[in-house]
C-alpha cells in the first residue's frame, strides 16, 4: 500500500494548484482510514505551517479589532473568514476578552455550536 500511496502523492502534485489541496486532503483521509502512515515532506510541512501562521495572525488581530468579523445567525457568535484559505474562526466576545470557539475548514459541513440546553 505504501508504494501505491507514494504514486498517488506524485499524481496529486501534477494536478493544477487549484485542486491540489482538496486532492491531497482526500488522499490523506483515505490513507488514515486504512491505517496507512502518511509521511509529509518538508514542502508540505512548510505549507501547513504557513496556513497555521496566517490563522494565528488573524486571531491575534482580534485583540485590536474584535468586531471586524460579521455576526453569525447564532446570538453573540462572530465568524472570521481566513482569506486565501477555506477556514473560518468562530468566536464570541465576553467583556474585554475574545474567546475562540471553533476553527473549521469551510469545505466541510457547517459548524453549529452546541446550545446551553445540550441540543
Amino acid at each position: 500500500m505504501t508504494r501505491m500511496l507514494d504514486e498517488a502523492i506524485k499524481k496529486v502534485r501534477e494536478l493544477p494548484d487549484s485542486v491540489q489541496d482538496d486532492a491531497a486532503e482526500m488522499l490523506f483521509s483515505v490513507a488514515a482510514k486504512q491505517g496507512e502512515p502518511v509521511r509529509l515532506d518538508e514542502e508540505t510541512r512548510a505549507a501547513a505551517q504557513s496556513v497555521k501562521n496566517l490563522i494565528e495572525r488573524r486571531i491575534a488581530g482580534l485583540a485590536d479589532f474584535p468586531f471586524m468579523a460579521p455576526k453569525t445567525s447564532e446570538p453573540g457568535i462572530f465568524e472570521l473568514t481566513i482569506v486565501r484559505y477555506p477556514y473560518k474562526v468562530y468566536y464570541e466576545i465576553e467583556g474585554d476578552e475574545v474567546r475562540i470557539l471553533h476553527i473549521r475548514d469551510s469545505r466541510r459541513r457547517p459548524w453549529k455550536p452546541a446550545r446551553a440546553d445540550g441540543t
